[in-house]
Formats: structure tokens, C-alpha cells, sequence
């Protein structure tokens, strides 16, 4: 196998198969820096800034649904309970994005929650 962090090499993969990394390196700020609610939505496409703000003025998210407190980062993913009180302006609900997108949020987070 490879090391942690190191790409498969192509006989790994298969002829068939190719490897990018999930977000472009110029998008990933460098650890130093922290996650910021810029960055998060810098990675939304034009229909999905369409749809957060849809979602803005819709109904409350249900209990289970995931998403990310945009004014507390640090926090990282979160889930919906029953007892959860938001403010729905500042929370990026992954109903609102697409799979890659939710993807791509994930990673960014969890690159500035490791130690």
C-alpha cells in the first residue's frame, strides 16, 4: 500500500482508474490559517448560494439533518436533535449542496480540527 497521505500509485488503481485530490491545492488555506465562513462559500456554486438562501427563509431543518454553524467553525460537522436551537442565517445545511460540495466542506473542516 502507500503511506498516509502520499496518492496511489497507477498499478495500484488500475490502468483504468486515476486519483485527484479532492479539493485543488490553491483552495486549501495553509494550516496556519483558520477556516473562515469566506473559504466555506467560496466552494459554492451559483445554484447552491441560490438554494442557502431559499433554505434561509424556509422552514426549520429537521432532527438528524447534518450541517455546518458558519460563525462557529471550530466546531465542525453538526447534527440536528430535537432540543437544537439555530439561527438559520448562519448555518450552511448540507440539503443545500451537492454531494462533492458536502464533500469538499468535510475535508476543509476536518483539516483544521486535526492536531
Amino acid at each position: 500500500m502507500f503511506k498516509k497521505g502520499d496518492p496511489p500509485t497507477r498499478r495500484e488503481l488500475g490502468s483504468d482508474l486515476t486519483w485527484e485530490p479532492k479539493l485543488p491545492l490553491n483552495s486549501v488555506p495553509p494550516k496556519s490559517e483558520p477556516v473562515t465562513r469566506e473559504a466555506i462559500l467560496m466552494l459554492l456554486s451559483d445554484a447552491e448560494m441560490a438554494r442557502l438562501r431559499a433554505m434561509e427563509a424556509g422552514p426549520p431543518l429537521r432532527e438528524g439533518e447534518e450541517y455546518v454553524d458558519l460563525e462557529n467553525l471550530a466546531k465542525g460537522i453538526s447534527r440536528v436533535y430535537a432540543t437544537t436551537t439555530l439561527a438559520v442565517r448562519h448555518i450552511l445545511p448540507r440539503a443545500a449542496v451537492r454531494r462533492t460540495t458536502w464533500s469538499e466542506i468535510c475535508e476543509l473542516v476536518a483539516l483544521r480540527s486535526r492536531p
